[in-house]
């Protein structure tokens, strides 16, 4: 019997119907006692998870065109690793400790309600921007925590390097000098609830240099209400590192520190809100910004790279311009 020869595309569009029967029987079946009055309430429940299994299922196709094995080449090795073009932070703190992003890493910013996170993501995400070269280039920034336009509002100000009043006073000027300098160059995504699924269509979708997640803790991933708090930030970060991997982008997420960081200048690991070991062991590198309640040092924040495998674990002591949204060296 001879064999058919069949495209990739036509086989996997073959499989992916066959995992759709499948699932859909499964559901065909768990309805069947809905139907005969013999059970209720499981179309948010079973179905669901059903669902949720099937698309999860469907999403774990290998990329094509790409070698299981890493190149033996030094040259390309090293352009990957040291010299190769990457994205600078605006801090340079940062770009001696952590260097430049060139893809597949995974870092978190955390610090205490109100210590200016987001200000934090806005000042180097913006710098970021206006380094990108290509038309189609972006950063993603996914925001599940504040109300999107004031968190739009944050980088305009950080790319005008100016507050409020004075955007207000020539919002034509500010308009046009946000687009020359790269801020339409950041996609804002604004949305209460947000799944793991949610982030990778937008990561393929656009296929984002980096990508922001503001709060990375608090996106959903199917069955996670079956794990306890620690494990489910370990399976997330797990996701996310995979993401970075697979995509070639740098994934930065931002969380709360806990309780015990209130007041303190220098933020340890075991500060990371609701995970002591699972979730920071995921990370290239963590960055922990202390603030203090000293009078004469309300506009400095304390900036401890506690986690690094690229560098040093370095401390410095920075400005914070909260009305422009900035960060700065000293």
């Amino acid at each position: 019997m001879g064999a058919l020869d069949i495209s990739d595309s036509v086989a996997e569009e073959i499989v992916i119907n066959m995992i759709e029967k499948e699932y859909a029987n499964k559901v065909i079946n768990t309805l069947i006692p809905v139907i005969e009055d013999s059970a209720f309430r499981i179309l948010n429940t079973e179905v669901k998870k059903l669902v949720d299994e099937y698309e999860e299922v469907c999403s774990l196709k290998p990329e094509k065109d790409k070698s299981l094995f890493v190149d033996d080449d030094i040259e390309s090795i090293l352009e990957q690793t040291v010299s190769g073009e990457g994205l600078n932070w605006r801090l340079k703190c940062l770009n001696a400790d952590i260097g430049t992003l060139k893809g597949g890493s995974l870092g978190h910013v955390f610090a205490r309600p109100d210590s200016g996170k987001t200000s934090f993501v806005a000042s180097e995400a913006t710098y970021m921007a206006g380094q990108l070269k290509e038309e189609d280039d972006c950063i993603l920034w996914i925001n599940n925590e504040e109300k999107g336009e004031k968190v739009k509002l944050r980088t305009y100000q950080a790319v005008l390097n100016a507050d409020t009043k004075a955007i207000v006073t020539n919002i034509t000027k500010a308009r046009q000098l946000y687009q020359e300098r790269g801020g339409g160059k950041i996609k804002l995504y604004d949305s209460a609830m947000v799944s793991i699924r949610d982030i990778r269509k937008l990561i393929h979708q656009f296929k984002p240099k980096v990508v922001i997640i503001d709060q990375g803790d608090k996106v959903a991933f199917p069955r996670d209400g079956e794990y306890s708090q620690p494990d489910r930030l370990q399976r997330l970060y797990q996701m996310y590192r995979e993401l970075a991997k697979e995509f070639n982008t740098d994934i930065i997420t931002v969380g709360q520190a806990s309780g015990e960081a209130e007041g303190k200048k220098w933020l340890q690991m075991e500060y990371m809100n609701n995970s002591k070991t699972g979730k920071p062991g995921e990370l290239d590198y963590a960055i922990g910004i202390g603030a203090s309640f000293a009078e004469d040092e309300q506009e400095l924040r304390f900036i401890h790279i506690c986690k690094n495998k690229n560098g040093p674990h370095g401390k410095h002591t920075v400005l914070f311009d909260a009305p422009k949204a900035r960060y700065k060296d000293v």
